[in-house]
């Protein structure tokens, strides 16, 4: 696997933890969809 691709996994759990931390949620999961539901909202 390209370094690039590793780097950018771990970039993106890091995203993810960030989310759940900042919002307070418990799972990888609602971080994710919370996440989505932002980056979606932020570009209509």
């Amino acid at each position: 696997m390209p370094a690039e691709y590793n780097n950018a996994s771990m970039d993106f759990v890091g995203v993810l933890l960030d989310v759940s931390d900042t919002s307070m949620l418990q799972t990888h999961h609602q971080a994710y969809h919370t996440l989505r539901a932002v980056t979606k909202t932020s570009t209509r």
